[in-house]
């Protein structure tokens, strides 16, 4: 579990040490300091793994996501955070969404419609948006035509990050979501739900 190289200690995957964070947010949480916690961490890319690990749990161990929406509150209105990081640490909470498999990956609960579509469907927007990203990958045939017809790495990472298809076992709920709520969508939300 533990590593040790050159007098440093660390865990011996990644995976092990976002565990550990997620409990270390998940007690900040309960302590009501969540935004103060992530307030000197927010730019740092293993917090926000283990922020979207947070979200996951509290959607997977309450029958209700209460405590979900109340930590995308603690974010949204922290003030300890600036609000260039704030986005992206609410993006995190927003991802756990589609990926809580209590009642299957990427079921969206209905509890949380009301709060995805308030303020015109600004948390429904940046959901569909971060999804296009969190659960696809890049498009394996196009990779490997560009891949052979040209040298240029930047050209293919550009097209891995352009061109993307659905991982869908992550947008069988989303897409069920968006239909169940068909005649709410926001008007602003129209082309990401698309």
């Amino acid at each position: 579990m533990l590593a040790r190289i050159g007098g440093v200690v660390s865990f011996a995957h990644d995976l092990y040490a976002d565990w550990v964070r997620a409990h270390a947010l998940r007690d900040e949480f309960e302590d009501g300091a969540l935004g103060s916690f992530l307030s000197n961490r927010s730019r740092s890319p293993v917090w926000r793994r283990a922020l979207r690990l947070l979200g996951i749990d509290l959607l997977e161990q309450h029958a209700d996501p209460a405590a979900w929406r109340s930590a995308v509150a603690a974010i949204d209105q922290a003030p300890d955070i600036e609000d260039a990081d704030r986005p992206v640490l609410v993006d995190a909470l927003l991802e756990s969404l589609a990926f809580s498999v209590k009642r299957g990956i990427g079921l969206l609960h209905d509890d949380v419609w009301p709060l995805l579509a308030t303020d015109d469907g600004r948390l429904l927007r940046r959901l569909l948006r971060r999804i296009r990203v969190a659960a696809t990958q890049p498009d394996p045939v196009l990779s490997r035509i560009v891949a052979r017809s040209s040298a240029d790495p930047s050209l293919a990472r550009a097209v891995a990050n352009a061109s993307r298809v659905p991982a869908w076992p992550y947008w069988y709920g989303i897409i069920s979501f968006l239909h169940r709520y068909r005649d709410e969508v926001p008007l602003s939300a129209f082309g990401d739900a698309a």
